[in-house]
């Protein structure tokens, strides 16, 4: 199992019924355009998702994984978002940006 199986599980366990859903849902939070194809790449280890995307992964898929290993694990919203904050991928800076 992988952060990509992961986080199409999670999606799934949250209402999106169809990988092409919680793509579509990717796209639409980080303004993307990726495609099935790459998913599946990432999935089999060709390709690797960016930063943005893996981070976006994690944090989709931590609560999901922290319940499924401790069913009756329960932190407040506050708490999940530290726990969030504390693993993403900071994103680097353009040089426009400095």
């Amino acid at each position: 199992m992988s952060l990509v199986d992961t986080w199409l599980e999670a999606g799934k366990a949250a209402g999106l019924e169809t990988k092409t859903a919680i793509l579509a849902e990717l796209n639409e939070d980080l303004g993307l355009n990726v495609t099935s194809g790459r998913m599946y790449e990432w999935r089999s280890g060709v390709a690797r998702p960016s930063p943005a995307v893996a981070s976006y992964m994690l944090s989709m898929s931590l609560m999901y994984a922290l319940n499924r290993v401790k069913p009756r694990l329960k932190l407040t919203s506050a708490e999940q978002c530290l726990l969030i904050g504390m693993l993403s991928i900071e994103k680097r800076q353009s040089k426009s940006d400095k």
